[in-house]
């Protein structure tokens, strides 16, 4: 299963995604995030993360340098091996690997797990 989020990197991210994904136990979400920064500079040390707190799976991305105006895209897998059906939060997580708040957006998605 595939889920796309396109992001614009400003003072406030903006996050745009489906809701409601649908998974079965065993599954792999494969995560897509489409970036673009419309920050006043260019950014250094980015790192997109995507996880699932309360099951404790987790991938990140490698950390990139990421110029004014331009475009990125990551794609993030999550292993749902094992995983009890039930409603979970995805964790969309873009910040500087150098713990800068003002380079910080946090995002939640549900997904639904089902038999």
């Amino acid at each position: 299963m595939t889920f796309l989020i396109e992001e614009s990197l400003s003072r406030a991210f903006l996050l745009y995604g489906k809701y409601g994904e649908i998974l079965k136990p065993n599954d792999e979400l494969t995560a897509t995030i489409n970036l673009k920064n419309e920050w006043t500079s260019s950014l250094k040390n980015v790192r997109v993360t995507v996880s699932i707190p309360e099951l404790g799976i987790e991938d990140r991305s490698s950390t990139f340098d990421f110029s004014r105006g331009s475009k990125h895209s990551e794609t993030l897998t999550l292993p749902f091996y094992n995983v009890a059906p039930g409603v979970y939060y995805l964790k969309i997580e873009v910040h500087d690997d150098q713990g800068n708040d003002d380079v910080r957006r946090i995002i939640y998605r549900e997904i639904v797990v089902k038999k």
